[in-house]
């Protein structure tokens, strides 16, 4: 019996203390299982938030993308628009010479109809070729073809002085020769401004306005846009 009791009184307290590291190990295996479940949890946290990152980095792209499709497209139409054209502004009279390099005066122009323009109403969208030609002249009309071509030329524009033309002269030009520039009615006033002295006579202005000086006599295309490239590459 004291046997039995002795074996009691030893085994308990191994038993307890086997009974507690149990516990502790389960508690630690416990505290670990946790802990991995709060990582895993934090890991995806860090995913999805970045997750959201990137979503809103995308949108952030998509925005960016639209707002260069939309500047894009602005400068399109500011580019295409036909009021993107140089303000000519001067203070110089219609009794005023023209100056060479300078920006022209603002002379009026006749129309075949009696109507009038502004010189200055076709200046500021590129270099402007103002031709003085007359209909007794045959390299006048041999040119009419070379002025058309250049007119449809993107960055030039051509308008053209008939001296001793009437309405009816000038519809039958336009008509035979199929002209796409305008023809004003010439009485001798700017012949005289810009001193020509033969015809055809072709009188250049750049874009600012500026008279760039006047070119004698028939030119065939390939010369003009020659003349006209020299003159770009100067300024």
């Amino acid at each position: 019996m004291k046997k039995i009791i002795i074996l009691l009184l030893i085994s308990l307290p191994l038993m307890f203390f086997i009974g507690c590291e149990k516990n502790k190990q389960e508690q630690n295996n416990n505290k670990e299982m946790n802990q991995t479940q709060n990582n895993n949890e934090i890991s995806n946290n860090e995913n999805n938030l970045n997750n959201n990152e990137n979503e809103v980095s995308n949108q952030n792209i998509d925005l960016n993308n639209d707002e260069n499709e939309v500047s894009n497209q602005n400068n399109d139409e500011d580019n295409n628009s036909p009021e993107n054209t140089v303000n000519i502004k001067t203070d110089l009279t219609e009794d005023d010479d023209p100056v060479q390099n300078e920006v022209v005066p603002n002379y009026t122009l006749t129309k075949k109809d009696g109507s009038t323009a502004k010189l200055h109403d076709y200046l500021g969208k590129g270099t402007l070729i103002m031709t003085i030609w007359s209909e007794t002249c045959p390299y006048c009309i041999k040119e009419i073809p070379v002025l058309n071509s250049l007119n449809e030329t993107e960055g030039i524009s051509v308008i053209s002085l008939l001296y001793g033309g009437d309405e009816k002269s000038i519809n039958k030009l336009v008509k035979d020769n199929n002209i796409n520039y305008d023809v004003f009615i010439e009485d001798g006033t700017l012949l005289n401004k810009f001193y020509v002295s033969g015809y055809p006579t072709s009188l250049l202005f750049d874009k600012g306005g500026n008279y760039l000086g006047g070119i004698p006599g028939y030119v065939d295309e390939a010369d003009f846009k020659s003349i006209l490239e020299q003159i770009k590459s100067d300024n």
